[in-house]
């Protein structure tokens, strides 16, 4: 990507059957640490998790992006996440952004609760106690004319200001 953004990337195989990428504006956020990164199914359906500072703020966020199996998952990434949530006790709480592969009415909150942190709608400094999570809509996939609702976008807490906040 063109500047101020900058891309990281996790795969899964060899040779590389599966990658998850998160796409963020350096001149915003500052990443903390090394990204963990993962697969959620044997070396396939890749997963990353970046701690990131705003840059204007000090505030910390962790990101969570994937690629979930069609299946249950490994819970590789429920660990990671919940390890890294650990490490940062401080972060606000978690971005969840990820292609779920689960129907619309497997609810988003469902999703992170099961496969990202069994308690994330209480972990982070400014947890409300819910998760909030954008509309769903039909963004997959091509093959089948976009029936599938499976990209979901989610985080565990509410910016304590009105100002739009991007990552």
């Amino acid at each position: 990507p063109s500047a101020p953004f900058r891309m990281m990337n996790a795969r899964c195989g060899n040779p590389v059957m599966d990658s998850s990428s998160i796409i963020y504006d350096s001149s915003k956020w500052t990443p903390v640490g090394d990204s963990v990164q993962g697969c959620m199914h044997h070396h396939d359906r890749a997963f990353i998790i970046q701690t990131f500072r705003n840059t204007a703020t000090s505030g910390k966020v962790v990101f969570v992006g994937a690629h979930f199996p069609h299946s249950a998952s490994n819970g590789n990434l429920k660990r990671a996440a919940e390890a890294e949530m650990h490490r940062h006790k401080d972060a606000l709480g978690v971005i969840f952004a990820a292609d779920v592969n689960r129907e619309e009415q497997v609810s988003t909150e469902h999703v992170v609760l099961g496969d990202v942190h069994g308690a994330a709608h209480t972990v982070g400094v400014a947890a409300k106690g819910r998760i909030t999570s954008a509309q769903k809509h039909p963004s997959c996939c091509k093959n089948d004319g976009f029936v599938h609702h499976s990209d979901r976008v989610a985080t565990t807490f509410t910016h304590r200001d009105r100002k739009r906040t991007s990552l």
